[in-house]
């Protein structure tokens, strides 16, 4: 943290700052209007940052993923979606990926192949596209919690598309 800001976690994971240079902006007003600057550790007023974070073992906040990504599956477990999706990063021949399962008894990833990569051009005139992505998926699954594990996959012919706001 920088010196005057505090930081503490929720139980949540969800990283809260406060100190004197945070002005406080949300109110019966509304946003915009600034209210208080806290002054010092012992203020009630702590700013919600909308990120999960876990402290690393050297005591720093390493950001885990978005509150409201975050999603619970039908038996009220807590998965992350992004720190599944980065397990598959960089990873030949894989282009995007994205996690579904909220309110659903196991995960599904979505994945976006990189047909230009050489890996996955091997598997796929060897007729081995899906066991290429069930490997790369069983590998990933070794070192989540069983819940957080990818049940299943579907391999999607088209990049996702972001609709742009107006």
């Amino acid at each position: 943290m920088l010196p005057g800001i505090y930081g503490k976690l929720e139980e949540n994971g969800e990283l809260k700052l406060s100190g004197h240079y945070l002005a406080r902006y949300l109110d019966d007003k509304g946003p915009g209007d600034i209210i208080s600057y806290p002054e010092n550790n012992e203020t009630d007023y702590w700013m919600n940052t909308g990120d999960i974070f876990r402290v690393t073992d050297d005591g720093f906040y390493e950001i885990v993923d978005r509150v409201k990504d975050i999603y619970k599956n039908n038996k009220g477990q807590t998965v992350a979606p992004k720190t599944i999706e980065q397990k598959f990063t960089g990873v030949p021949g894989i282009k995007q990926t994205f996690l579904v399962g909220d309110a659903r008894p196991y995960n599904v990833l979505l994945i976006v192949p990189d047909f230009e990569d050489s890996l996955l051009q091997d598997a796929v005139n060897k007729g081995d596209k899906e066991e290429y992505f069930h490997q790369i998926v069983m590998l990933a699954n070794k070192d989540v919690a069983r819940y957080e594990r990818v049940i299943n996959f579907s391999i999607l012919d088209r990049e996702f598309q972001l609709k742009k706001a107006n």
